[in-house]
């Protein structure tokens, strides 16, 4: 009797977890959807660029027609984050075929962790062009529709702000995929 009611609790967890999970896409892709109907804001003007350590008149402050976007918030360990930036590398020739596009890595830390992530990036500037600090957290108050999945904290966006594309390209085919896609029919730019 108590193997049979151990029985029927685990299956009906794991029935709650299964339902959970089909939620949880719908979940996701509702957040991507609605952010999709959003126009991000950048105010890159109250950031700090290339975290103060490069001359900001070495590198344009000017958005360009397209956008990447890649906003981490909260960062739970500095060089983990600082180390997964890398990863943008393998996408450069996106980049440099097309001079239409330009990537913008937003950083949002805790107050105890800005110190860190300076000197973090002090020791490794090779994307520090692209890298904006976000000490006061504007981007997010003027971007208060921004899904709490921080998966979905990457985007593609055009002159407007207008989200074309949703994900992270280096550490998701999908939407690589549909960035080189993007690219390719938009400035036949890129082979696959």
């Amino acid at each position: 009797m108590k193997y049979r009611k151990n029985r029927i609790i685990i299956l009906n967890v794991l029935f709650q977890l299964i339902i959970c999970g089909c939620t949880n896409s719908q979940c996701i892709q509702n957040e991507i959807d609605n952010l999709k109907s959003e126009y991000i804001s950048l105010n890159l003007d109250s950031m700090q660029k290339g975290l103060g350590i490069i001359s900001s008149n070495r590198v344009q402050v000017t958005q360009n027609s397209y956008t990447y976007i890649k906003y981490i918030s909260s960062i739970q360990c500095s060089s983990c984050v600082i180390k997964s930036l890398r990863d943008w590398i393998r996408l450069q020739d996106i980049f440099d075929i097309c001079n239409e596009l330009s990537l913008i890595i937003i950083i949002h830390p805790k107050d105890y962790q800005t110190k860190r992530i300076i000197d973090e990036f002090k020791t490794d500037t090779i994307m520090l062009e692209n890298v904006y600090l976000d000490t006061i957290g504007v981007f997010e108050r003027v971007n208060s529709f921004l899904p709490k999945n921080t998966y979905l904290h990457s985007f593609l966006v055009d002159d407007k702000g207008k989200v074309l594309i949703v994900g992270d390209p280096t550490c998701d085919e999908i939407v690589e995929g549909e960035l080189r896609n993007f690219i390719h029919n938009k400035f036949n730019a890129l082979n696959k």
